[in-house]
């Protein structure tokens, strides 16, 4: 019953808006009697949004590894693609199509794979496993094509299709080539994991760190 009051309220003041647009021959009325339309359909509106989340072949594997080094870069890569027509006798212009995309890169130590501790002369050697690279994460959200060099007879979307294809192995393959810039940190994480969870004999002796790919003695197994 309520609800019908408040439908028939709507209504007629709905018709009475209609008819000071109508019945009036000024602008001025006019524009008032359909801002007043506009306003009174607004209140009585209602929207509703649904966002939904799905998940699918959930997979949970366990891991062993100590991370020991995040490294937090903004990357750009540029894909420069040339093409001929006519049995490569007609060279049409160039295009050149950059990504540019925040990247978390993170690295870690495997605690499966072969340790080597030594303690001698208040020097404790720790012989870590190689340091390696995470599966790096992109921040997609604020993925970012800029179309460098352009052209009316080429198709500049599918160079950038194609560079969006290649991003996964480029990203992995910076990923290692960083190594280098956190290798220093990473030794620094695992020489204070030793020095807290060894023996208390260790707490006062000098920390050396090594990773296996520093010492081409070391077995890798």
């Amino acid at each position: 019953m309520q609800l019908a009051r408040v439908f028939w309220s709507f209504i007629g003041v709905l018709v009475i808006a209609l008819l000071v647009a109508i019945g009036s021959g000024f602008a001025g009325k006019t524009s008032l009697g359909a801002a007043l339309i506009a306003h009174l359909t607004k209140n009585f509106r209602d929207e509703t949004a649904q966002t939904r989340f799905m998940s699918y072949a959930t997979k949970i594997t366990p891991l062993s590894r100590l991370e020991v080094a995040k490294l937090e870069q903004v990357e750009m890569f540029e894909r420069t693609s040339d093409a001929t027509v006519f049995w490569n006798y007609l060279k049409l212009p160039q295009v050149v199509v950059r990504a540019t995309l925040p990247v978390e890169y993170r690295y870690y130590v495997e605690f499966t794979d072969r340790w080597n501790v030594e303690l001698k002369d208040h020097v404790l050697t720790v012989m870590a496993p190689v340091l390696d690279a995470g599966t790096p994460s992109a921040n997609i959200s604020e993925l970012q094509y800029d179309v460098r060099k352009g052209s009316l007879f080429r198709s500049e979307t599918s160079v950038a299709e194609a560079l969006r294809l290649e991003l996964t192995s480029l990203l992995a393959k910076r990923a290692q080539e960083n190594i280098s810039l956190v290798r220093e940190t990473a030794r620094l994480q695992i020489s204070e994991f030793a020095t807290k969870w060894l023996s208390s004999e260790s707490n006062h002796a000098k920390v050396v760190v090594r990773f296996a790919d520093e010492l081409p003695h070391l077995e890798k197994n």
